[in-house]
């Protein structure tokens, strides 16, 4: 009763009047997508939701494109785009494509010890990162933190090239 959604995104719909959940995260971290709560998977949860959420968790090791408008489907998906950066410990990449499901750009990060570096194919302006649970950072290069949120720590690229100090 749980699905993937592309690679990275696992859904467990809840099919009861109660809001209870019975899912089962495989190995790895998974961080929930509207709470951001990190979970170790490797295991089954019982959850109980209320009707304003479920069970969506993204792996680690993701980039994940989030458009910038949720009131209607029909708008340039790449414009203002944010890509949220899911504690990533090798490499992760993304496509962030068009309406017409051409790709606009990609989007690559790599981790080596407590240096991030993210780097699209294109400059975009408008595009953020937030980088998920993370809430301290030591520099940012190529950039400029925004703020830091409950979800974690915003920054605007200054080009093509990030490295962050973590």
């Amino acid at each position: 009763m749980q699905y993937m959604l592309g690679d990275s995104i696992l859904v467990a719909p809840i099919f009861n009047k109660e809001g209870h959940a019975e899912y089962y995260l495989p190995a790895g971290k998974w961080t929930h997508l509207l709470s951001g709560e990190v979970k170790e998977g490797g295991r089954w949860y019982e959850e109980d939701y209320d009707f304003s959420s479920l069970p969506v968790f993204v792996r680690e090791n993701t980039l994940l494109p989030i458009g910038a408008v949720d009131t209607t489907v029909d708008y340039e998906l790449e414009k203002d785009v944010q890509i949220q950066v899911y504690e990533v410990n090798e490499t992760a990449s993304c496509e962030v494509v068009t309406r017409k499901g051409e790709t606009a750009f990609t989007v690559k990060a790599v981790r080596e010890g407590n240096k991030l570096t993210l780097e699209a194919s294109a400059e975009n302006g408008g595009m953020t990162y937030l980088l998920r649970n993370i809430h301290e950072i030591a520099d940012v290069t190529g950039g400029s933190i925004v703020k830091d949120t409950e979800n974690g720590i915003i920054i605007v690229p200054e080009g093509c090239r990030q490295e962050i100090e973590l």
